[in-house]
């Protein structure tokens, strides 16, 4: 792991739904490496992130990491806090 995204490792946003077995297979792999595993998942939030990943060739650094937080803050605030 690179100490530039030490900070980000843990943190929600750069994590996603997998089934045991695949996140076990994919490890502490970077992100480039994982794909072929995460594209398994069927997990619509993974494939997005999978999709998305793939559409920015697998740059996945601190701007992409906080863009990311931004984008399920969001989705989270106005798709499951917020009472309609």
């Amino acid at each position: 792991m690179t100490k530039d995204i030490k900070p980000y490792v843990n943190k929600l946003v750069n994590l996603t739904i997998l089934h045991k077995k695949i996140n076990s297979s994919v490890g502490n792999k970077v992100i480039k490496e994982k794909i072929d595993e995460l594209s398994k998942s069927g997990v619509s939030m993974t494939m997005n992130l999978v999709n998305y990943l793939r559409k920015i060739s697998y740059k996945w650094n601190e701007d992409e990491i906080n863009k990311r937080h931004n984008e399920l803050a969001e989705i989270a605030y106005n798709k499951v806090w917020t009472i309609e």
